[in-house]
């Protein structure tokens, strides 16, 4: 199961008291909801003030603790993580602003001395199944020195919208809003605040549904299983079998479906063919039917779906047409397949800080590495990089476009698949995993497949070196049965000039063996 940012939120947060060895020190009271993953389990709970750790409690059923925390300016932003005890952590809440008291208030007269208004909201969840109901609290906003707050204006991000410093409301379709809270003080000044609900359909209710931000869309798949436990369905734009089988369990044994389908920037939502246990899910590269630089995004990955969009880089206008991307989901885990090739998937904590992310267990052979951030913790689009790819493991980071100064994108999931260099076949499905063999630069290079398949495969790829550090994606196009064409494409934010020299290239061929 992937660690979901919707699963962590902070419920509140309150100032207790100034320490007096340190007027700049305050302890605050912290209190925060979280449904946990079924494995790991977690061991704790930890505190960021702006990105710095700060305090942790390590109470797995801890919902609320104090922390002591040195306050620079007025207002202060905290997120809170859980830890696991694979020594992992989940992505960072949503932020939650925090209004220092010496800045809140004088010692006097208890009027605010804060020079702005500053929107604080806080809700009873987070996220749940529709139809869901959520309380929203604005009483814990303030208002600028010698101001009052004169109105609450509430945004549920679906259409819906109230007033009021608290209200509720009913989320009836699934999807993942941002619920905005903009106050107004009686000088005119505005403060707004924001927090992201995820609204998901019931188990029992296996279809699909639309809603206002993301769009069930139908895809080309094929599903690997062992023949003897595999049935198929039919409907019409969708092949599927029945692969609910264990990961890791001996050779052959693989729980995978692969997709190819067409998005825009429009978030969609795909539902997989079988329910998942805990999916890993890697994406991309996209075709190029338009030459904009961009990206792939995911989000919400669970055990019947995820969502995805087509992701120009932020300095563009986001409004990309519809490019074809493939897909893979398979169960978490480390298997042996028929033909000897070892296949791992697994999933971390991505950051803008390179840091190295070992395998399990050590491969035979180095491995091809396919990437991709299954969270949005941050709408900045950004570029994972692989490099060092070994047999223990790999290094990765991922980078925000080139005329962004900051690295201080937060913590991002990031799934992984590493395949065993090889041809073969699991189930009903052939594939191969290999690297391009000469360089791939931002020029159009033709790789080809070691064996040529009977129709054109399902094609995923990934950098697997770092020969330039500038933010790039690959692009593929004119896959046919004999290979493929692909290229290095950086985004221009800072200049004009998109050459990038050659990077070895990992990708991953698939598709039935029938066909």
């Amino acid at each position: 199961m992937s660690r979901l940012l919707y699963a962590l939120f902070l419920l509140a947060l309150h100032g207790l008291a100034c320490i007096p060895a340190a007027a700049a020190t305050q302890s605050i009271h912290v209190e925060w909801g979280y449904t946990p993953p079924s494995t790991p389990a977690v061991s704790g709970f930890k505190l960021y003030q702006e990105g710095s750790f700060v305090c942790q409690v390590k109470n797995p059923k801890a919902t609320a603790m104090d922390c002591a925390v040195t306050l620079t300016t007025d207002i202060t932003h905290f997120t809170l993580t859980a830890a696991f005890t694979d020594g992992t952590e989940s992505p960072h809440s949503a932020p939650f602003a925090f209004t220092s008291s010496k800045a809140g208030s004088s010692g006097t007269t208890g009027a605010s001395t804060s020079r702005v208004s500053t929107a604080v909201l806080s809700s009873s969840t987070a996220a749940g199944t529709n139809p869901l109901t959520i309380s929203f609290d604005g009483s814990g906003s303030t208002a600028a020195n010698r101001s009052s707050i004169i109105s609450y204006s509430w945004n549920f991000g679906d259409g819906f919208k109230a007033t009021g410093a608290r209200t509720s409301h009913t989320f009836t379709e699934a999807g993942t809003y941002t619920t905005t809270l903009t106050i107004e003080d009686s000088q005119g000044g505005t403060s707004k605040a924001s927090t992201p609900i995820v609204v998901t359909t019931p188990v029992s209710a296996r279809q699909a549904t639309s809603n206002n931000s993301s769009t069930s869309v139908p895809s080309r798949t094929v599903s690997a299983t062992t023949p003897s436990e595999a049935t198929t369905a039919t409907s019409s734009s969708t092949t599927t079998a029945n692969n609910r089988n264990t990961a890791g369990t001996g050779a052959a044994r693989l729980a995978l479906e692969a997709g190819e389908i067409g998005i825009t920037s429009n978030w969609v939502h795909v539902p997989f063919a079988s329910r998942y246990s805990n999916p890993i899910l890697v994406v991309g590269p996209p075709n190029f039917s338009n030459s904009a630089p961009c990206g792939v995004r995911t989000r919400n990955v669970t055990a019947t779906g995820f969502d995805v969009r087509i992701a120009e880089w932020t300095y563009q206008d986001d409004k990309h047409p519809e490019e074809t991307i493939s897909y893979l989901v398979m169960e978490k885990g480390r298997i042996t397949l028929n033909n000897g090739s070892v296949v791992e998937a697994g999933s971390f904590t991505g950051s803008a800080t390179a840091r190295p992310i070992s395998f399990s267990k050590t491969f035979q052979a180095v491995p091809v590495v396919l990437t991709t951030v299954t969270s949005t913790n941050e709408a900045e689009s950004i570029a994972g990089r692989v490099h060092n790819i070994n047999r223990s493991g790999f290094t990765y980071f991922f980078q925000e476009q080139e005329s962004n100064l900051r690295a201080d994108h937060r913590n991002e999931t990031v799934h992984y698949v590493a395949w065993q260099p090889g041809i073969g076949a699991t189930g009903m499905v052939r594939f191969e995993a290999s690297s391009t063999g000469k360089l791939v630069s931002s020029s159009w290079s033709k790789a080809r497949f070691q064996s040529a398949f009977r129709q054109p495969p399902l094609v995923l790829a990934s950098l697997q070196t770092l020969a330039n550090a500038e933010p790039s994606t690959l692009r593929v196009k004119k896959i046919t049965t004999e290979g493929f064409q692909i290229k290095i494409q950086e985004e221009r934010s800072k200049d004009r000039e998109m050459k990038h020299p050659g990077e070895q290239v990992g990708y991953l061929a698939i598709f039935p063996t029938g066909q």
